[in-house]
């Protein structure tokens, strides 16, 4: 046991060797992020109070559970990414990078030494126990600065990516219809990049229970429906039917619009969900999903 303590104290003089090159390499890219990630969570800010007062109103004259339903999803993502951009500055601040990694390293190379001179044969596990903790804390931290430092070094600028919202008409991710009746849903898809959007492919997949009538061409977006049993970067489209939005652009900071006439909502009241997948050839595809209530 005192052999794996001494293995323990050299390993964390080690990392306290290794932690401040880390930092040096992390700090490179902190201003870089920082900036990103505020002017990011600025525009999530302002975009998250709009839907909020939207959603009051809204709140106040309907009797429907869809309205506060909404709401909550939205508050819920908004308090993940938000806490997803402000980990990633975290992990490269001196605070991350240095501070508390050192500080779990000298506690684990404190209670080793302590362990090897003084503790008496009882005292060994809980001292190798703590040991071993603090050594693992502070390895946790140092693997948060890499990978931040690897998304960073690795992944393009923000401004240079379109990022894609897709909502109903009025900018929520929720409706609701009477049931059995046809209805006009209108989708609209948000690029809140920083760039134009080129080429870009919409996939809406609408469950057997909707019928979804033929659509033809515009000059402005092709409209397909098809059937089949297949996977879609993770999506079954067994029974759906699938809908195809292909369109040459969408302008940094805008929306375009798709009314679908004569949607079938389904008889049977309950809540269905609409996967969607983005696609443009700057990005991945990126899935979300629309919910719609038949009531």
């Amino acid at each position: 046991m005192v052999t794996i303590l001494q293995f323990l104290a050299f390993l964390a003089i080690a990392l306290i060797s290794v932690t401040i090159p880390t930092y040096a390499i992390s700090i490179t890219y902190l201003g870089r992020e920082t900036e990103g990630t505020l002017k990011e969570l600025e525009r999530r800010r302002g975009r998250f109070s709009a839907k909020l007062d939207e959603m009051r109103t809204r709140i106040q004259h309907e009797t429907s559970t869809t309205a506060l339903q909404a709401l909550k999803q939205e508050v819920s993502l908004f308090e993940k990414e938000e806490g997803r951009l402000k980990t990633r500055l975290f992990f490269l601040s001196a605070k991350g990078a240095v501070f508390f990694p050192v500080v779990f390293y000298i506690i684990s190379l404190g209670a080793s030494v302590w362990g090897i001179v003084y503790a008496a044969n009882e005292q060994l596990f809980p001292t190798l126990l703590g040991s071993a903790f603090c050594l693992f804390v502070g390895l946790t931290l140092l693997w948060g600065t890499l990978r931040g430092v690897e998304d960073a070094a690795l992944r393009p600028e923000d401004k240079l990516l379109p990022a894609f919202t897709v909502t109903f008409i009025d900018g929520n991710t929720t409706n609701s219809f009477p049931a059995n009746t046809l209805q006009v849903v209108e989708i609209r898809i948000w690029n809140n990049g920083e760039v134009m959007a080129k080429c870009v492919e919409i996939l809406v997949a609408f469950p057997p229970d909707f019928a979804i009538p033929p659509f033809t061409n515009t000059s402005e977006v092709a409209l397909t429906t098809q059937q089949g049993d297949r996977t879609i970067h993770g999506i079954s489209t067994k029974g759906y039917h699938t809908l195809w939005l292909k369109l040459n652009e969408i302008h940094s900071t805008m929306a375009k619009a798709f009314p679908l006439l004569n949607v079938k909502i389904p008889t049977t009241q309950k809540t269905y969900s609409i996967p969607v997948l983005v696609f443009s050839e700057q990005t991945k595809p990126s899935e979300q999903v629309l919910t719609i209530e038949a009531n």
